[in-house]
Formats: C-alpha cells, sequence, structure tokens
C-alpha cells in the first residue's frame, strides 16, 4: 500500500514561514510527495526539490504556471489529484495537506493500519488553528474548526473506475476542496489525529491572511 501526500503551495519559502516542519512531517509518513506550486515567486520550488518532493503541472504544460490563486483553485486541486492518484495506484492512499498543516497524534504504523480498512475510504480529522502559540487554539463562537473533523486522507481509487469530476465548482475564489466533489466518501474519524494549523500563530501572518483575503472581495 502506497501512501502519496499532496501538497498545493505558494511562496513559503522564507525562514518564518514552515514549509521545511510540514515537508518533514508529511514525510515521516508519506512514501513519496507530490506537489503543484501556485506560480511562486520565491524560493518555494528550489525548498521542494531539495526535500525530494516532485513537483507537477497540467498535462502539456510548457514549463512553470502562472498563479491561479484567487482566481482558479479548480485547475490546480485537479492537477494534484490525478498526479498523486497515479502515484499512488489503485490500492493506495493520498494525503492532501497545505503547506502550514501538521500532522499530529498518530503514529506512521498507526496511519498505515487505518489505510487498510475495508469500510472506510476517506479518514476525518480535527483542524487544530493554533492562535499565539503551537500549544494554544483559538475557541470562540466564529472559530470552530477543531470541532468538525474533516476529511485529508483518502483512497486514491473509492470505487472501481472512478473518475474525478471537478466541473460542478464554481473556479473562481479559493478553499474549492481538497478532493473531487464527487468522490463517494465513506468516511471515519481516525482516532487521536489532529491536523495543527500554523498559519494562524504570529499576528503578523493573521494581518497578511486578513489582507490577502480582503483583496477577493469585490469591489
Amino acid at each position: 500500500m502506497t501512501l502519496i501526500g499532496a501538497l498545493l503551495c505558494r511562496n513559503e519559502a522564507a525562514p518564518d514561514r514552515y514549509l521545511k516542519l510540514v515537508l518533514d512531517n508529511a514525510l515521516s509518513f508519506c512514501d513519496h510527495i507530490v506537489a503543484y506550486d501556485d506560480g511562486s515567486t520565491d524560493a518555494t520550488p528550489d525548498v521542494l526539490r531539495e526535500n525530494g518532493v516532485e513537483i507537477v503541472a497540467p498535462e502539456g504544460s510548457p514549463g512553470p504556471q502562472p498563479a491561479f490563486w484567487g482566481r482558479d483553485e479548480v485547475t490546480p486541486r485537479a492537477c494534484l489529484w490525478d498526479a498523486a492518484s497515479k502515484a499512488a495506484g489503485p490500492d493506495g492512499w493520498i494525503y492532501v495537506f497545505d503547506a502550514d498543516h501538521e500532522l499530529v497524534g498518530v503514529t506512521s504504523r498507526d496511519l498505515r493500519t487505518a489505510c487498510r480498512s475495508d469500510l472506510v475510504n476517506a479518514w476525518t480529522m480535527p483542524l487544530w488553528d493554533c492562535w499565539d502559540s503551537s500549544d494554544t487554539m483559538r475557541v470562540d463562537g466564529f472559530w470552530q474548526a477543531h470541532l468538525h473533523p474533516r476529511p485529508w486522507l483518502f483512497r486514491a481509487q473509492p470505487t472501481p473506475g472512478f473518475t474525478p469530476d471537478w466541473s460542478c465548482i464554481d473556479r473562481k475564489g479559493v478553499h474549492t476542496g481538497h478532493c473531487p466533489p464527487n468522490y463517494p466518501a465513506r468516511v471515519g474519524v481516525l482516532p487521536g489525529a489532529a491536523i495543527r494549523h500554523w498559519s494562524y500563530v504570529k499576528p503578523e501572518h493573521r494581518a497578511r491572511k486578513i489582507e490577502q483575503y480582503l483583496k477577493l472581495a469585490p469591489a
């Protein structure tokens, strides 16, 4: 059983970011990582290659891609899923993660055991939005990701002959989902596991996120 990491990232090479930590974490679980670099203007592609990550692009692409962020997340997500699914093979699994995600609370052996399930084809985990430190979360009426586990680990072929279909998603904007919308998920909650989300730890990173998202708002 092959476990493939699938990462969509852009401009994550700065010393105050978490790409190296995240890659070390994912490589402790995964056999291989494929990444879609979304038009980075910094050294992100170099960091990926230095860590043995395979950078993928749409079929027939002549070279590096322009940034899709904010206008079309479907194209890179579909390309990334296709590459990860092919690398995983018919019996493999895909761990989809972001450049600020750290999988915690589970061992590699635990993860492999979970992937042998015949009843579950997508494992869910809560997202811990860390705030001010890696040991504290933001918990209030608006910030509740930790209460709603979502799938991050998928069987590459959930059914024989499965064909991903992304056509129903509006290509504009961000957060279009980590798997094809027609994925026939039979989910389970992976005991003890969680995704530690690093991007809200530092106030300056939170301010930068606000600025980025405000730029997406219609005038």
